[in-house]
């Protein structure tokens, strides 16, 4: 009875992103690192001002300057532009997921490939704590789910299932607001 507890407190733990103590980890439960799929791998040098950010594994480098709405001088790439990258992509991908799982043999077409998914990811000053806070506005068009036999009700609700899948989601539940909508 007392373990179950203990790996129920756990899992309820590592769904709001807390870091697990050795011996909750001996308890039995397993995290993402005891079976990992993929791992990327990234070193930055420099500054975000004034850097350089490179993947160790694949042939991407970039030029990482401060945006001149920051006072910098721009003609690179900073890290909210990466991680609206990142969002979106997997955002879109959760919502392929979903649909599948949810509404592919209800609709009896694939998950249209026109499907988008835009992400703004907005950096500014934080009002309950030292330092800054990030925002994220995702937007899903209508039309782009539209070829897969959607209607509006249909893709609010496959839009709620993507949040609960992809992974980007569930790192920022209750650290960084996030607006989904259907546009």
């Amino acid at each position: 009875m007392l373990q179950r507890s203990v790996i129920t407190t756990a899992r309820s733990a590592l769904a709001r992103g807390v870091r697990l103590a050795p011996t909750v980890r001996a308890a039995g439960l397993k995290t993402v690192k005891d079976s990992p799929q993929y791992s990327a791998k990234a070193t930055s040098k420099g500054s975000r001002a004034n850097g350089v950010a490179k993947l160790d594994e694949a042939d991407l480098e970039l030029k990482m300057r401060l945006p001149k709405s920051l006072g910098g001088q721009g003609g690179g790439n900073n890290p909210e532009e990466l991680f609206a990258l990142g969002y979106s992509t997997c955002f879109l991908s959760a919502l392929g997921a979903a649909y599948k799982e949810k509404f592919g043999t209800v609709t009896g077409k694939p998950f249209s490939e026109e499907a988008a998914v835009k992400a703004e990811v907005i950096i500014g000053n934080a009002t309950d704590q030292p330092g800054f806070r990030l925002a994220v506005n995702l937007k899903v068009p209508y039309d782009s789910l539209k070829q897969s036999g959607l209607d509006k009700d249909q893709a609010k609700e496959l839009i709620k299932e993507a949040h609960k899948l992809c992974p980007y989601s569930r790192a920022l539940k209750g650290n960084v607001e996030t607006t989904i909508d259907l546009v």
